[in-house]
Formats: structure tokens, C-alpha cells, sequence
């Protein structure tokens, strides 16, 4: 990458680790591939740990791009203030940002759920791989956004039933990344304090 583009501006959307690491897991659950419950998950692959440690990540590649190339914005700021995450998002890449103000940002799109078959879900996801694979994207996100086939493999997860993690799942993952997310706020000058701390019962197990 930088041989190719030296000057390019790298931007990362970081999104409290704890919460993807659970949002990870939803999807894999989802495309049948794993169906442990989510502390067996967690110690049965590492990957769902290991691509969640931002700073280790980062740091590849802030071997070879300055400092000043990388920008970082969050998942928290993109749920909660979307216009001004489109405004940062443009001026970060030289985008002028007039007009942001006035879009409507209001759906959600590809909303997550459980497959109702873990059969059905292998076969979804290998349907989605294939039509990737053919070119055939605008096939893919009509099926996607379509509310009845959605239905068809997908439930809907209650409330209660998105909270799977823990009190001491929980603790133990952020004593996990606690030394990433110290890094991440010391690079960015950002208090994530909000990661350390528990969240309710409303977490998104889309990824």
C-alpha cells in the first residue's frame, strides 16, 4: 500500500471492542459457523479477540505511514451525531461537506439477526459469497434489503436476548484490551471511558 499511495489518508472506524467482539460472534452464529454459545466461542477462536485489539493492528501500519495519515473516527459518533461523523468523514478525505446537514439519516440498513437454521444460514452465506464472487452486488443488496426474504432466513433478536455478555465475560474482555484502548486514547486525545463501562441491554448484533 504505500509503495503504491505514500501520501494516502488512512481512516479507521473503531467501535468499543467488547461490543464487536459480541457483534463478531452474532455473525458467525448467523452464517452457521459457530454455534457455541458466545464464552465457549471466545476461547474456541482466538480471532474473535485477536481483530478486535486496535492498536496492535494500527501499528503495522503506522511503520510505514506518518501519523498525521491516519485518521480515526467511531462507531459511537456514527449511531449517535451521523451528521457531524459525514462531516468529519468528508474533510478527511477532502470531500467538501456542505449539504450534510440536510440529509435525512434515518433507516437502518441490514439490521442483524439469528438464522433460523444453522443449515439455512451456511447456505445463505454461501449464496451471498457466490454472488459476490459473479459481480452480481445489486442482486445481493435487493435480497438483503428485502424485508421478506429477510424474514425468511433471519428472526429478529429480542432485546433480552442480545445481551449475552456477562458480568464477568465482560471483565475479563476488557482486561483483555484495556492496554489497546489506553493506546487508542492517548494517539486520538479521546476519553473512551464509555467502553470501560456496561452497557445496557441495546446492543447491536450487526457488525
Amino acid at each position: 500500500m504505500h509503495r503504491v499511495v505514500p501520501d494516502a489518508t488512512l481512516i479507521l472506524c473503531l467501535r468499543n471492542p467488547i461490543e464487536r467482539v459480541h457483534s463478531v460472534y452474532f455473525y458467525h452464529q448467523r452464517n452457521g459457523e459457530m454455534l457455541e454459545n458466545f464464552e465457549v466461542a471466545l476461547e474456541k477462536y482466538g480471532r474473535l479477540l485477536d481483530q478486535n485489539r486496535y492498536w496492535t493492528l494500527m501499528s503495522n501500519y503506522l511503520e510505514f505511514f506518518g501519523e498525521s495519515q491516519v485518521e480515526i473516527l467511531f462507531y459511537q459518533d456514527l449511531n449517535e451525531r451521523p451528521q457531524a461523523f459525514a462531516r468529519q468523514l468528508c474533510n478527511a478525505i477532502g470531500v467538501d461537506p456542505a449539504g450534510i446537514d440536510e440529509e435525512p439519516i434515518e433507516s437502518q440498513i441490514n439490521v442483524g439477526g439469528q438464522a433460523r437454521h444453522c443449515l439455512l444460514g451456511k447456505i445463505a452465506s454461501m449464496a451471498a459469497s457466490l454472488l459476490r464472487t459473479t459481480g452480481n452486488h445489486a442482486v445481493l443488496d435487493w435480497l438483503k434489503g428485502n424485508d421478506l426474504v429477510r424474514s425468511l432466513v433471519l428472526r429478529r433478536l429480542w432485546r433480552d436476548e442480545k445481551n449475552v455478555v456477562s458480568s464477568s465475560i465482560r471483565e475479563k474482555l476488557l482486561q483483555e484490551y484495556e492496554p489497546e484502548i489506553r493506546k487508542i486514547e492517548q494517539f486520538t486525545g479521546r476519553d473512551l471511558r464509555k467502553w470501560r463501562e456496561k452497557q445496557d441491554s441495546d446492543i447491536n448484533p450487526s457488525v
